[in-house]
């Protein structure tokens, strides 16, 4: 499910749909400044350059994990702006991977991807997509769009529950009774 602290998301038109291509509907200066990398379809949010994607277990509202995650970004040009953050079920960050820069070049292409091993796994990840909004009249460097999202099958994630010290001390207990109706028993 994405989600953005903006007013929604935008998905550009395709050069055979005979609307402005590359978000020239939002400005006609982006037609040539975008490059889809797959078939002609970007996206980006609008009025923010976050996207938030959380995880669920597919045709249901039951929240998941995945191990893996990447984006093609187009037109990346700071080493610093474009980043990934993956989040685990408490939502506590597990880090943040920057994707790799062209300054000055439009129509490039970066891609991210972090993949996690070892029993790790994320419920969201935040995306930022450069340091300046997809919006009309914005001539600044570094605005970002995104093409291919790709991931690891989301999955429900085993509970990990610590018990808490009244329920060792029960626990205890129950083995102590247990163990001395054992030792009678063989009386």
């Amino acid at each position: 499910v994405l989600s953005t602290p903006g007013t929604g998301f935008a998905v550009s038109a395709n050069a055979n749909s005979g609307a402005a291509v590359n978000f020239g509907n939002i400005d006609p200066a982006f037609a040539t400044r975008f490059a889809p990398f797959s078939a002609q379809r970007l996206f980006t949010p609008i009025g923010s350059n976050i996207t938030d994607v959380s995880f669920f277990i597919p045709g249901s509202t039951n929240a998941a994990v995945s191990t893996g995650f990447g984006v093609v970004f187009s037109d990346v040009d700071l080493n610093t702006s474009t980043s990934l953050e993956f989040f685990d079920s408490l939502n506590s960050s597990m880090g943040v991977f920057h994707a790799f820069g062209i300054a000055g070049v439009n129509q490039s292409f970066s891609f991210l991807g972090v993949q996690f091993t070892g029993g790790q796994a994320f419920s969201r990840v935040r995306i930022t997509s450069g340091t300046q909004l997809v919006a009309r009249g914005n001539p600044d460097d570094d605005m970002v769009v995104m093409d291919d999202f790709i991931y690891a099958e989301p999955t429900l994630q085993a509970l990990q529950v610590v018990p808490e010290p009244a329920t060792w001390a029960l626990f205890s207990f129950g083995l102590t009774v247990v163990g001395f109706a054992a030792r009678r028993r063989k009386r």
